[in-house]
């Protein structure tokens, strides 16, 4: 049976941090909205991230593009959202006032 974050708090993953992670949340946006630039090396890449850190379990990672993938990568830019687009004004703001 597919397992599912459906929870608004992060999951309780271990071994790698949980805090926000820019290039991760780059990675799973790519998976998730850019279909045509998508590679394999991408759905790779994004799987073996969220096992790392509790969204996927281990034997999930299967080079597959399926739901429970999506699903996690969805899961991680809904959680991460906030850290996102704060981190975007931040960086708008650098040279507002040079």
């Amino acid at each position: 049976m597919a397992r599912v974050h459906y929870s608004e708090s992060l999951p309780k993953g271990k071994g790698k941090d949980l805090s926000y992670d820019k290039d991760m949340y780059k990675l799973m946006n790519r998976l998730v909205y850019d279909m045509a630039g998508r590679t394999q090396a991408t759905t790779d890449s994004a799987q073996v991230a969220l096992a790392e850190i509790g969204y996927l379990d281990p034997e999930d990672v299967d080079s597959h593009l399926g739901d429970k993938t999506l699903g996690a990568a969805t899961r991680y830019l809904q959680n991460y959202n906030r850290e996102s687009v704060w981190e975007r004004i931040k960086e708008m703001g650098k040279n507002l006032f040079d």
